[in-house]
């Protein structure tokens, strides 16, 4: 692959993302402690499965991917999603 063929860190990530499961028992994870939590056992429960698809050769929506980001920007946060938006982007709205 020539470098300027190689697909960026973002569209990879992003056709990653797809290839996540989509049916996750979202009613049953709500049940699982705190919203971090929650998010982390979704992250466990969808990785643990095979990809619907190779990455990057079907589109199919999938709440998965936002769990996914959520708990990237709590790791490099430090703190919870919800905090971190709101400090971040609602209150400079305010």
């Amino acid at each position: 692959m020539t470098r300027s063929s190689a697909p960026s860190p973002s569209r990879t990530c992003s056709r990653t993302a797809r290839a996540l499961p989509h049916d996750l028992a979202w009613s049953e994870l709500s049940r699982r402690g705190t919203l971090s939590e929650q998010r982390l056992a979704a992250l466990r429960e969808a990785t643990a499965r095979k990809p619907e698809a190779p990455p990057g050769t079907r589109y199919a929506y999938a709440n998965t991917g936002y769990v996914l980001a959520g708990a990237v920007l709590e790791r490099a946060g430090g703190a919870p999603w919800e905090e971190q938006i709101e400090a971040k982007l609602f209150r400079p709205l305010a």
